[in-house]
């Protein structure tokens, strides 16, 4: 009986229709409200600074204590702190697609009068919900490439007398392009063994926005290092003394998270909807009845 019933039922099922930012204008409807935006926004942006920048920032330095009590070589050590970032990151990644798709409500994003046609039901479709672990591989390339130039970095504007403001720019700049070059690699190996285009400018547009928060998150940390005269960070973030590895792991982990919350809120503010990192093009998923 229920197989007979199925194709009934089927039709009076309310059919979903997913709009991207650009058909929505086209057909007069107010996909995403100027509070929406912002709650999505921001309810991102702080997920992904406690799962995953703070998580890559504490790894990094764990798996550098893990690597200094051998006396390995510097170039060991970048790549280890490098490791411990991507793990960090990683797993981070993949604590996000749970808490997205089994932990955060729909409605906090998309309440049923923000959308501006008559919907029969209506659901939110968040960035990292769909192919977690590829999402997963992707970003952690990126922040082991960022991760494993940092202490290299420090090493060479320390050691150049470039000024503490100055050095800690540059460090988190080259890290930012780091990233997003670790990033854009990864993306396109993906794309092309699924035998797919990624398109352009958009997705890589994005990705230069995510850049630059992790430039904020790498420039912060540069405030942990003891070493620095005139560090003026150091009062916010302290400085890694190396003689607690969980305090130290910490700060390193705090730092990253600071400056990636400094520079993201700009972003967040500054770049229109549709080219941040957080936004997506096919936010809304709208039943028509």
């Amino acid at each position: 009986m229920e197989d007979l019933l199925e194709p009934i039922l089927d039709d009076r099922k309310p059919k979903l229709e997913t709009l991207s930012i650009q058909d929505g204008e086209e057909k007069g409807v107010a996909l995403v409200s100027t509070r929406v935006k912002v709650i999505h926004r921001l309810l991102i942006s702080i997920l992904v600074a406690v799962l995953k920048i703070f998580p890559g920032g504490f790894f990094w330095q764990l798996f550098g204590f893990a690597v200094q009590d051998a006396n390995a070589h510097p170039t060991s050590f970048a790549f280890a702190t490098g490791t411990g970032d991507a793990f960090g990151v990683f797993c981070g990644q993949i604590g996000l697609s749970v808490v997205l798709k089994y932990v955060v409500p729909a409605s906090w994003l998309v309440p049923s009068n923000e959308v501006g046609v008559e919907v029969s039901g209506a659901k939110c479709c968040l960035p990292y919900q769909r192919e977690s672990l590829r999402e997963a591989c992707i970003v952690a390339s990126g922040s082991f490439c960022s991760g494993t130039a940092w202490q290299p970095l420090v090493t060479t504007v320390y050691n150049a007398n470039i000024p503490f403001t100055g050095g800690a720019l540059v460090v988190g700049a080259v890290c930012g392009l780091c990233f997003f070059i670790g990033v854009t690699i990864a993306s396109e190996l993906f794309e092309f063994f699924a035998k797919r285009e990624r398109g352009w400018p958009l997705p890589q547009v994005r990705d230069i926005t995510l850049a630059i928060a992790v430039m904020g998150a790498a420039a912060c940390f540069v405030g942990t290092d003891e070493h620095y005269e005139g560090n003026w960070l150091s009062v916010l973030v302290g400085e890694r003394k190396g003689n607690s590895v969980g305090l130290d792991s910490f700060k390193a982990g705090f730092s990253t998270f600071l400056g990636y919350c400094a520079f993201q809120l700009l972003l967040a503010i500054l770049i229109p909807w549709g080219w941040l990192w957080t936004d997506n093009d096919q936010m809304f998923s709208v039943g028509k009845a």
